[in-house]
């Protein structure tokens, strides 16, 4: 139930100069299968959020629309709702929303240090809905290239989320090999 104090982090988050901040909700495709979607589109209701999706497996393509929209929304605080790939897609989506003209190549060169991208103000609340590989707390964030056969980081601290929403409930829908799979992760 701690989902339910998305609200108030998201608040606080947002900090006192802006009384009305622009909510941006992040989740995967498959959100609303999940049976405490309900819920938690019920915890954001009050605060308006816009709601996108993070579509698939996460490539530099899908980074980059998800940053565009990120741009045109001028997102104050995004809450991103899912497993690590949807955690990882937000912090990438954030860090590389002030570039305008945002595109597949400069999500490979910021990953790859060939490019660093302006800063930004959106804030990110990160909700994890499975166990394992930490994303949210931690100042990467994984990019698939698999044209390239590679597996790509966009690192610095200004990924790191400024709060996470840790609600065991997320996990009670997992499988069994799932549950197990991401606990081995942590482990690791």
């Amino acid at each position: 139930g701690s989902s339910a104090a998305i609200p108030a982090v998201v608040r606080r988050c947002a900090g006192s100069p802006s009384p009305h901040p622009r909510i941006v909700c992040i989740a995967s495709s498959g959100f609303d299968a999940r049976p405490w979607s309900a819920s938690i589109r019920q915890a954001v209701r009050g605060l308006a959020p816009a709601w996108l999706t993070q579509h698939g497996a996460l490539r530099p393509a899908g980074v980059a629309a998800l940053a565009q929209q990120l741009r045109e929304c001028r997102a104050d605080v995004v809450v991103a709702v899912g497993g690590g790939s949807v955690l990882d897609a937000a912090k990438a989506a954030i860090r590389l929303s002030g570039v305008a003209g945002i595109d597949a190549e400069a999500v490979v060169a910021a990953c790859t240090s060939a490019f660093r991208p302006p800063p930004v103000h959106a804030r990110l609340v990160a909700v994890p809905t499975t166990p394992g590989t930490g994303a949210e707390v931690t100042p990467f964030a994984t990019v698939w290239q698999p044209e390239a056969n590679r597996k790509l980081s966009l690192s610095g601290p200004e990924l790191v989320p400024d709060a996470a929403v840790l609600d065991p409930g997320l996990l009670q829908s997992l499988s069994a090999t799932h549950l197990c799979s991401g606990l081995l992760d942590t482990l690791c």
